[in-house]
């Protein structure tokens, strides 16, 4: 589920941060500069959580936090972006920061011990697929808002509106899982 959360918007979010919305790479840099250091500063935060928990909790609550994260960046539009853009950037990280560390704990957490390589690379296999499903919907998804040019309430919305909204609510499926 985490797989396709994640790859059914996350794909194409640059194109359409540089493309559509048209921010300054200026300040996709300074916010890329500011959200790495974030990263940083609270991943220790993040396994410190992890020892007084366990992994599987700092994996949902990671995972719901990018899922708000992916539901705000629906606000992120041209006339919006210069605002909307680093808050939902700041915010995302704040969970990207726990992610990677803790989906790979979590397998070997969960691997039984004989044939543990091969368990990790079969499951390793699968969500690859799972991603690849979500890369190929979210590009239909895409494919179908360009042509009709949806409105709401006199706005356009655009394809990647769409998609982060949809990537939002699987993840929070996913996170409550």
């Amino acid at each position: 589920i985490y797989n396709i959360g994640v790859q059914i918007a996350v794909p194409f979010n640059g194109i359409y941060i540089i493309g559509t919305v048209k921010l300054s790479y200026t300040l996709i840099s300074i916010v890329s500069l500011a959200a790495s250091i974030l990263k940083a500063l609270i991943v220790r935060k993040w396994g410190r959580l992890a020892d007084r928990t366990s992994w599987a909790n700092v994996c949902k609550l990671s995972i719901g936090i990018i899922g708000c994260a992916h539901i705000f960046s629906v606000f992120i539009t041209p006339s919006t972006g210069q605002w909307a853009y680093p808050i939902a950037a700041i915010f995302s990280n704040i969970g990207w920061a726990a992610i990677g560390i803790a989906i790979l704990n979590i397998q070997y957490d969960y691997a039984p011990l004989k044939g543990r390589t091969m368990y990790i690379g079969v499951c390793a296999a699968g969500t690859g697929l799972l991603g690849f499903a979500g890369v190929f919907a979210g590009s239909l998804i895409l494919s179908i808002v360009d042509k009709l040019k949806p409105t709401f309430f006199g706005s356009q919305i655009y394809g990647q509106q769409i998609l982060m909204l949809l990537s939002g609510i699987i993840l929070i499926i996913c996170s409550a899982y």
